[in-house]
């Protein structure tokens, strides 16, 4: 029973948590970073070399900006995967689920959101 019991709670967990993000190169890869030195800028700054997109796809129980800074966490991990340093938000798009699917009960949202990775060369 405790078995059972277990596989469903982690299946659950599974999926009220679950994130996919995914990076597509076009540029140049380098060693992998800590994401916690990946800074997010609000524009392509000066001298940064575009290395690739980052896609985020997340179910969220929050809406707006609470929402988006819980994507903000696996954008930054993938793009320090591949040593870029810096990302700017180009597209967040939020699809509310109030009637059906995995945040129902809450009122969440599902959100997908794109990114630009660069690398800018430290001075």
């Amino acid at each position: 029973m405790k078995k059972i019991l277990f596989t469903f709670t982690t299946i659950f967990l599974l999926l009220v948590a679950s994130c996919v993000s995914t990076i597509t190169l076009e540029g140049k890869a380098r060693p992998a970073i800590s994401s916690k030195l990946v800074r997010v800028m609000d524009s392509t700054p000066e001298n940064a070399e575009y290395v690739g997109y980052v896609t985020v796809s997340y179910g969220s129980n929050w809406t707006g900006e609470a929402a988006l800074n819980e994507g903000i966490g696996p954008a930054k991990s993938k793009a320090a995967s591949v040593g870029a340093n810096c990302i700017v938000i180009e597209n967040r798009e939020e699809i509310f689920e109030k009637a059906h699917g995995f945040n129902a009960l809450s009122g969440g949202s599902s959100l997908k959101l794109k990114a630009k990775a660069y690398y800018i060369k430290s001075n």
